[in-house]
């Protein structure tokens, strides 16, 4: 019966008895919090508590793909920035790197959004990604991901790999206006089968093009390009996959644990990541609230992951790997249990449920 927008601690009144679904309005600057579940009862007042993560434009883990969890059309960004991808046929595979990856043929991709330009107010990323490029002979380059423009002027950056004639080498792309570009290759062969991990440094200066190319930890190739250039900002969609808008080459082979930071990282920390081996631990918080609090003895716990002892109402568990967390309630003599609760753990913030 009331479906109009409302401002937090807002009541709506005289709801039928039965479940609703919560849903936020988005915020510029602002990441939105998942739709909740609720139950309204006879007589009495549901609650439902949702927190906005801020979204980190300057520093640190901007993009954050796991592919660990099979979600359909959907990829989850667990960095905490909002960038969930849609899935245009690539197909996923439970035997990634690390947990799970998709698998592309040429003709399919991940689609992100016109997000994460390098230029302007952000003038260094890296980019970083498991691949494992199919041994084909196909004379053509192949993309990895990035968001790069298919027509002239040909701005933007993007990861690689170069036709097997020039030996099948990581290609870190930064293009102003063609032939402005400050374009590094690494030296070993990626068409191989075999699982590596590229990272890529990108910096953009007013009069300065640079990028360096890492392969399994070690720069293989740098590039500076002194001078005054035209915009590095690219007006096309960052792609997985496939070269926006074309979608020409696409990649054979399968990709796992896509990182964007929005810092230029140190060959040491480029090392470390290669090392790990996709087991990078990015880690937030979960607080749930337990209402009304005449409910007393009422505890809630997650149903996996490191920690799934009883919890006090208010407890906050520190320390959880980024992703998703199911919430379940305790049963309690004379009340009714809430519904378990699906919630979002992402990089740095305290996700919020109440129940």
């Amino acid at each position: 019966p009331q479906t109009d927008w409302q401002e937090s601690g807002s009541v709506v009144t005289n709801l039928p008895v039965g479940a609703y679904t919560v849903s936020f309005k988005s915020l510029s600057g602002w990441q939105k919090p998942s739709d909740e579940l609720v139950n309204v009862v006879q007589d009495a007042v549901a609650s439902v508590t949702g927190t906005y993560s801020a979204i980190s434009t300057t520093n640190d883990l901007l993009l954050y793909y796991s592919f660990d969890a099979n979600g359909g059309t959907n990829v989850l960004d667990l960095s905490g920035s909002g960038y969930n991808g849609t899935v245009r046929g690539a197909t996923w595979s439970a035997m990634g790197l690390s947990g799970g990856c998709y698998s592309f043929d040429g003709g399919d991709r991940i689609e992100v959004g016109n997000v994460l330009d390098i230029g302007g107010s952000q003038t260094t990323l890296t980019a970083c990604a498991w691949v494992k490029v199919s041994n084909t002979q196909i004379n053509e380059e192949m993309m990895i991901f990035g968001k790069l423009n298919d027509y002239a002027p040909y701005t933007g950056w993007g990861l690689r790999v170069t036709q097997p004639s020039t030996g099948s080498r990581l290609i870190g792309e930064l293009e102003a206006s063609w032939p402005q570009h400050g374009i590094s290759f690494g030296t070993s062969n990626l068409r191989d089968g075999a699982w590596h991990f590229v990272s890529v440094v990108y910096e953009v200066g007013s009069e300065s093009l640079h990028s360096k190319s890492y392969v399994d930890g070690v720069l293989e190739g740098e590039t500076y390009r002194p001078g005054p250039h035209e915009t590095t900002i690219s007006p096309v969609n960052l792609w997985i996959g496939q070269r926006a808008p074309t979608g020409g080459g696409g990649i054979i082979g399968s990709i796992d644990e896509i990182r964007v930071y929005g810092t230029a990282l140190s060959a040491e920390t480029i090392s470390a990541l290669y090392e790990q081996g996709g087991q990078v631990q990015n880690k937030g918080s979960l607080v749930c609230t337990i209402l009304p609090v005449e409910a007393a003895g009422a505890q809630w716990k997650l149903l996996s992951g490191p920690q799934t002892d009883w919890q006090e109402s208010g407890s906050v568990v520190t320390n959880l790997p980024v992703g998703a967390y199911t919430v379940s309630f305790k049963s309690l003599s004379g009340w009714q249990k809430p519904s378990d609760e699906l919630v979002n753990v992402v990089q740095d913030a305290v996700a919020s449920v109440t129940g």
